[in-house]
Parts: structure tokens; C-alpha cells; sequence
């Protein structure tokens, strides 16, 4: 597959704030400035993108940072690839479909048997349907996404996002 965009830079470490365990951090990738002069970020600040960071498939939205635009790389990810803070990786990608939602089959079937939650669910934002669908994808196993999917469409009916704050 051909990538439209493509850079190499440092793995970092980012502080988001704090909360009440203390200072968050991510490790990040920063994206370089004449990339993002390139990119719709005014229109799509987290503008989705799919592509590959050293060859491995990802999928994410770029996240804004006070002028930067950076990639969240997972705890996971640098185990697997045997990466550390400050190792230089390889990162390629094109802009993902804004609007495209992956939705479990469970969320599906449980907003199928609530016609009142799927009237609401028509009427969400792209990103708090993907909030719902994300949090029920989450789970292994499937007992799990079932009870989840349940529990989403009692926060959709109740007016709560995925983490169960009200809108």
C-alpha cells in the first residue's frame, strides 16, 4: 500500500497534567511542523489517520498539543518492537474515512432491541458513537462486550458518554 505521508522521529515523553495520582504521561510521537502545515487540522483537530509505525498496522487520530500534533505510542507497541524512550521509529500513513465507525455486532444487536436508544444513536456525533463503540470493542471476551453493549445503551438513553459522564 502506498502512504501519502510519511516521517521518522523520536519516541517521547509527554505530560497531559495531572490528576489525583499525579503528573500523566504518554509516550508520543511529535509530528514535524511541515507535516502539519500539510494536514486539514483546522477542519479535523483530531484528524483520524491508519498507516504504519516500523511496519506495524495502527489506526488513530492525531491529538493536538498547543500547536503540535502527535501519535500516542502504546506500552504495548514498544514491548512488542523492544522500543524505549528516545529510539527512532518510522511512521507512514494516509487520512482515514473522518465518519467510518467500527461497531461491535453487540452494540448493533442491543441498539436493534431498544428502538428508543437507536433513535438517539442517530442523532450523536461521529466521535461519541466511536466513544460507545471503542468501549464495547475493548473487551475480550464476548460475554463482556455483551454487557457492555447493554450498559452503553442504558448511558445512551440516560444521556452519558462511554465513560459515564453526562454530555
Amino acid at each position: 500500500m502506498l502512504f501519502e505521508y510519511d516521517f521518522e522521529s523520536d519516541i517521547q515523553m509527554h505530560s497531559l497534567g495531572f490528576n489525583k495520582k499525579g503528573e500523566l504521561f504518554y509516550s508520543v510521537i511529535f509530528l514535524p511542523e511541515d507535516l502539519i502545515a500539510k494536514l486539514p487540522l483546522k477542519k479535523y483537530p483530531r484528524l483520524r489517520v491508519e498507516g504504519g509505525m516500523d511496519s506495524i498496522p495502527f489506526e488513530a487520530a492525531l491529538q493536538p498539543a498547543k500547536g503540535k500534533w502527535y501519535l500516542i505510542v502504546s506500552n504495548d507497541f514498544m514491548k512488542r518492537q523492544n522500543l524505549k524512550l528516545g529510539d527512532s521509529v518510522k511512521v507512514h500513513f494516509n487520512i482515514a474515512d473522518q465518519e467510518y465507525i467500527d461497531i461491535p455486532s453487540e452494540l448493533q444487536n442491543a441498539l436493534n432491541q431498544d428502538s428508543d436508544a437507536s433513535e438517539i444513536w442517530n442523532t450523536l456525533t461521529t466521535g461519541k458513537k466511536r466513544g460507545y463503540a471503542v468501549h464495547v470493542a475493548g473487551a475480550k471476551q464476548s460475554e463482556t462486550r455483551v454487557r457492555r453493549a447493554e450498559k452503553m445503551v442504558t448511558y445512551i438513553l440516560e444521556g452519558k458518554n462511554a465513560g459515564g459522564r453526562l454530555f
